[in-house]
C-alpha cells in the first residue's frame, strides 16, 4: 500500500511521462506497474490528449526556434514567404519522416495468425464463409431443440407424474421423430 506522498509522486512521474511522449500510454503503464485506465485518467487529469496505442511523437529534425522562425516570418516579398513556406514544409517532412513507421491492427493481427496457422493452430483470417455460417445455424438449432425436450421432459414429468417409463419413452421418441 503506497503513502499518499508516493502516489502522488507516481501520478507526477507518471504526468512526466506522458508530457515526454517518447512511450506509449502501454509501455507507461507497465513501466509504472499501474493499470492502462490509470494512465488515461492522468493524463486526462493533466489535460494531455493523446489516442492509447498511438505512434509516439515525432521528433523535430531541426531546433525549435529555427521552425518557429520558418513558420512566424512575417515576410516583405513574395519571395520570401515562398522560401519561409518551404522551410516549415521541410521540416515538416523530416519530423515525418523521423517517426517510427505504423504497423495498421489488421496488419498485426495477421502477423500473428499467420504465426499460429505455421504451426497449424488458427483459422483462415478474413470473413467466414457461408459454410461457417450454416454449421453455426445448425448447432444453433441442435441447441434449441435439445432445449425444447428437455422443458417437454419436464412438463410431462411435472403434469402426468404417473405416466408408464415405457410410455414416456415412446412420447420422447414422438416428439424428436417430429422434431427431426
Amino acid at each position: 500500500m503506497l503513502t499518499k506522498v508516493q502516489r502522488l509522486a507516481r501520478e507526477r512521474a507518471i504526468i512526466k511521462e506522458l508530457r515526454g511522449g517518447e512511450l506509449s500510454y502501454r509501455k507507461i503503464a507497465a513501466k509504472f506497474g499501474v493499470s492502462l485506465p490509470t494512465v488515461t485518467a492522468k493524463a486526462r487529469k493533466a489535460g494531455i490528449r493523446r489516442r492509447p496505442g498511438a505512434r509516439p511523437a515525432a521528433k523535430a529534425a531541426a531546433p525549435i526556434q529555427a521552425r518557429a522562425a520558418a513558420t512566424t516570418v512575417k515576410a516583405r516579398t513574395r519571395s520570401t514567404a515562398i522560401r519561409a513556406r518551404a522551410a516549415s514544409t521541410a521540416l515538416k517532412a523530416a519530423a515525418t519522416a523521423a517517426r517510427p513507421k505504423a504497423r495498421s491492427a489488421a496488419a498485426k493481427i495477421r502477423a500473428g495468425k499467420a504465426a499460429l496457422r505455421a504451426h497449424g493452430r488458427a483459422r483462415r483470417t478474413g470473413r467466414p464463409r457461408r459454410a461457417a455460417g450454416a454449421q453455426r445455424r445448425t448447432a444453433l438449432g441442435a441447441r434449441r431443440a435439445e432445449r425444447f425436450q428437455e422443458q417437454f421432459r419436464t412438463l410431462v414429468m411435472h403434469h402426468y407424474p404417473n405416466i408408464s417409463l415405457a410410455r414416456f419413452d415412446r412420447l420422447v421418441k414422438q416428439i424428436a421423430r417430429a422434431m427431426a
